[in-house]
């Protein structure tokens, strides 16, 4: 194979792809990127067996070919060329990296035993423009749990019917959901891993004006743009029925600036117990006070200005969890809802109804 291009296209393709591979000592190929020179492309390709990414990168082709070649070698090799092109040669399992001044040569592996990334037949799929894509993900995935005790919750559950897909995490301490409309007669409830997902938020960061096609199989999820794809496989398990914690009413509602409400939580997160990371919301006649008591170190109180109906209450969040949520959403003010000091409160954006994150109490 040879083939000349860019090398900044080059330095991204590779950025892409190079992400998930690990140190894999049992199969030594998942170490390595592919390479697949054709037709004016250079098609980049890794795997780790769960996940598979490829991209392509467009160039001069003067002879097609194959090679695979230790994809941090190589991306490590490659972000420090500082020439505008760069010539890949592979010839006798060997890559060679010719650029103005520098000529490298690296070892590789014969092609023929990397992994096939499937070509995944769709049964459904629904398309989404990257920005809409990445906000919902954002809003998501962080509240997934990262314990393999209770392996179901370490995915998002896409539920996809009526022209609309609803993304749902919990760690059981808290929830997020969050609702997009789409243009499609699509109907399944699937479980994603949220690993898979924090990769397509960084592999799909490059065009905000393209859409993500997302396809769907009995096994396996594809999401895809005009040159790029990541395909993942489909957890199975249950998802709990968490529509039936998501509060109806709350006794006290308010509304309260974002940027106020973190400030004045970071401020008081000082003085929480360590390990317990707890603060206490007292709503009061437009006030919301926030405090915070370390016996060790002191205690802290501040006053916020919100618009305030129903009952007077108080109740205790871990700080981690109402920073997280804050952190995501757009809007300038949030609506919190809440009932009682053993009951989940909830946080939604004053101005869409789209994104709702329920919070579990410390009970003191």
């Amino acid at each position: 194979m040879n083939i000349s291009c860019k090398t900044e296209n080059l330095k991204k393709g590779l950025t892409l792809v190079s992400h998930i591979v690990g140190k894999n000592q049992n199969l030594p190929i998942l170490n390595n990127v592919l390479l697949v020179c054709d037709e004016g492309m250079l098609t980049l390709a890794t795997t780790n067996l769960e996940v598979g990414i490829q991209t392509q990168v467009r160039g001069k082709v003067s002879a097609s070919g194959s090679i695979t070649i230790p994809a941090k070698l190589l991306n490590d090799y490659v972000s420090n060329i500082s020439a505008e092109t760069v010539t890949l040669t592979a010839q006798d399992m060997k890559l060679t990296i010719a650029a103005t001044g520098s000529k490298t040569t690296i070892k590789g592996i014969d092609a023929a035993e990397f992994p096939l990334l499937p070509n995944i037949e769709a049964v459904q799929s629904f398309e989404l423009t990257i920005p809409v894509l990445r906000q919902a993900l954002k809003q998501t995935v962080f509240a997934a749990s990262r314990d393999t005790a209770r392996p179901e919750l370490s995915n998002v559950l896409a539920q996809v019917r009526d022209n609309a897909v609803t993304l749902a995490a919990t760690d059981s301490y808290r929830l997020a959901e969050k609702k997009i409309s789409i243009q499609s007669s699509a109907v399944f409830d699937i479980l994603i891993p949220q690993n898979t997902l924090i990769e397509v938020q960084r592999v799909f960061d490059q065009s905000e004006d393209a859409n993500v096609l997302v396809e769907v199989n009995d096994n396996q999820i594809k999401f895809s743009n005009k040159q790029t794809f990541l395909i993942s496989r489909i957890s199975e398990g249950q998802f709990p029925d968490y529509q039936q914690i998501i509060p109806e009413n709350n006794t006290t509602t308010a509304i309260v600036a974002v940027s106020a409400l973190s400030q004045a939580v970071r401020a008081t997160s000082i003085f929480c117990r360590q390990g317990i990371d707890d603060i206490k919301f007292i709503f009061g006649d437009n006030t919301l006070r926030i405090e915070a008591l370390n016996d060790q170190v002191g205690e802290s109180a501040v006053d916020v200005q919100i618009e305030v109906a129903g009952d007077e209450s108080q109740i205790v969040f871990n700080y981690h969890y109402v920073l997280d949520v804050l952190s995501v959403i757009q809007d300038s003010e949030v609506i919190i809802g809440v009932s009682d000091s053993s009951l989940p409160g909830i946080v939604r954006p004053k101005q869409s109804d789209d994104y709702q994150y329920v919070i579990m109490p410390i009970k003191q």
